[in-house]
């Protein structure tokens, strides 16, 4: 008989960032990557591209059974590093009391993880 191959799966963590900046327009996974060429998130584009184009490299290698069959990239905003959080951002911001207090329908949704 045969023996059962097991498919092999690939999960990578990127960033939200890849999107760029939509004007405010709602971004969902088919946008378009609009990261500014040179910065960090343009390095996550380029990285998810890798991985994108090897793990296809081997889908079509029917024999391979080093490489992965599946990807998943997770992008997830709000990623916490050195100098890297909400609480950061105010600083660099700076704080106004008088909108923190304010309800705005439109505020901007984010997630962020830790």
């Amino acid at each position: 008989g045969h023996a059962k191959q097991q498919q092999k799966v690939l999960g990578i963590v990127s960033t939200t960032g890849v999107y760029g900046n939509h004007d405010g327009n709602v971004v969902t996974e088919e946008s378009a990557l609009l990261c500014e060429p040179g910065s960090n998130a343009d390095i996550y584009r380029k990285f998810e591209e890798e991985w994108i184009e090897n793990t296809m490299e081997h889908t079509s290698d029917c024999n391979n059974t080093t490489g992965p069959r599946q990807l998943y990239i997770f992008r997830c905003a709000g990623i916490y590093g050195p100098s890297r959080s909400a609480l950061h951002t105010v600083y660099k911001q700076g704080y106004n009391s008088s909108l923190a207090n304010q309800t705005n329908q439109n505020a901007t949704k984010t997630n962020r993880i830790h």
